[in-house]
Parts: structure tokens; C-alpha cells; sequence
């Protein structure tokens, strides 16, 4: 990103590229800062390519760009800020996007344009989406092949695809294992008690056995 840019306004601009590591600086030539700028932001170069010196973004037309310069020229060159050496660490805290779901539904609905005339506000819609049919999958984290595939097609698909999931549902609910076996679970864990999904190590207070509500299996 730009660190200094001049307020002289020419016909003739020298882009310089600094290098450094801290202590030395070296200041380079840039040939062609479209080519660069272009390569930065992941974008195809073309010879009609146009960018903004403030802050490197980058446009297809000269229209864009002085459209864009009325207001980017009324801030400061946007200058890269590296975290302090306190903060330059992240680390993962959002745990429960690791818990996973037993079991997934994918479902893909196909329709047609049917004709008709219907006018609404100051719109005419001349056609609308009919349901012709649905494929549907049920998918267990713990097996490697869907454990649910069907497909219909008539034009009372809609009816028929909720009237199935209403039916998998309670078959699903029913399924559950609500009064699982730890027996040698707990043995296998040890006295030291790490949490299945961060794998910290949790005060013997604070540990809990956890399981699958929908397999049964034991997880931590």
C-alpha cells in the first residue's frame, strides 16, 4: 500500500517500490505500478486499466476513476498497520463452529416457467416458477454413504416433499438414544480430563461426559 504520495499534481509520475527489513532500506523502480497494482489485487491486467495512487484500488474506465478520486483525495494514503507484538497472535476461540451435526439434509428443487398475466404495483409478471420435482439426501457424519436418497418428479412434488421430512423427522426423533453406555469409557479417559472439541485441559470439577444424541457414541 501507498506510504507517501506527492500533493504535486504532473503529467509525469515516478512510482517508487521501498524495501526493507527494519533496519536497511532500499528504494526500487517501478516500471509499470498497473501491472503491480493489478497483480496485488488479484485482477486480470488490461492495457485500459486505471488506478487510484491513493489507495491502490483498481478501475476499467478514466470515468470510474475521477468519479472515485472526488472523494478518496479528501483522506490520507491508506498505510498498511501490522498488529503491535502483543496482538500479533490469533488464536481460535469460536469452538462451537467445530461441533458437528449428525446428520445434514441436502435438497435440490427443480421447476419450470408457466405462462400467465398477473399485474402488481406497476409490474406484469408473465410467468412464474411451478415445481416439477426434488431430489433429497440425509447424509450421517458417521457413515460414508447417505443413509436417505429419494427422487420425485409429478406436480404435486411440493406436497409430497414435506410430507416426507414431517415422516423422517419423527423416524429420526424416535431413533434417538436418549440412555447411552459409557461403560469403559470413562477408564480410557485417564484421571487428566481434556475437552473433546479444543482439547484443553478442564478442571476434574468441570469435566462432564458428553455423547451423540442421535448415534449414541461417547465423544468426551
Amino acid at each position: 500500500m501507498p506510504v507517501k504520495i506527492s500533493k504535486n499534481n504532473t503529467d509525469f509520475d515516478v512510482d517508487l517500490l521501498l524495501l526493507t527489513d527494519g533496519r536497511v532500506h532500499h528504494y526500487c523502480l517501478i516500471k509499470d505500478i498497473t501491472k503491480l497494482v493489478c497483480s496485488l489485487n488479484s485482477v486480470v491486467y488490461r492495457t485500459d486499466m486505471q488506478f487510484c495512487r491513493n489507495c491502490f484500488h483498481v478501475f476499467s474506465s478514466n470515468e470510474a476513476l475521477e468519479k472515485h478520486l472526488t472523494s478518496c483525495l479528501t483522506f490520507d494514503a491508506a498505510i498498511v498497520q501490522l498488529p503491535k507484538e502483543e496482538q500479533k497472535f490469533y488464536k481460535f476461540h469460536n469452538f462451537k463452529a467445530l461441533w458437528f451435526a449428525p446428520l445434514v439434509v441436502y435438497f435440490d428443487l427443480e421447476s419450470f416457467l408457466a405462462p400467465m398475466t398477473n399485474s402488481r404495483g406497476q409490474s406484469t409478471i408473465f410467468e412464474c416458477h411451478k415445481p416439477s420435482g426434488y431430489a433429497l439426501a440425509i447424509v450421517d457424519h458417521f457413515k460414508a454413504s447417505p443413509v436417505h436418497f429419494e427422487l420425485e418428479a409429478n406436480v404435486n412434488c411440493m406436497q409430497t416433499f414435506i410430507e416426507r421430512l414431517h415422516k423422517i423427522a419423527r423416524e429420526l426423533y424416535y431413533k434417538k438414544r436418549r440412555f447411552p453406555s459409557y461403560a469403559g469409557e470413562v477408564a480410557k479417559t485417564g484421571s487428566i480430563m481434556n475437552c473433546w472439541i479444543c482439547q484443553q485441559e478442564m478442571p476434574e470439577q468441570d469435566c462432564v461426559l458428553n455423547h451423540c444424541h442421535y448415534s449414541g457414541k461417547f465423544l468426551g
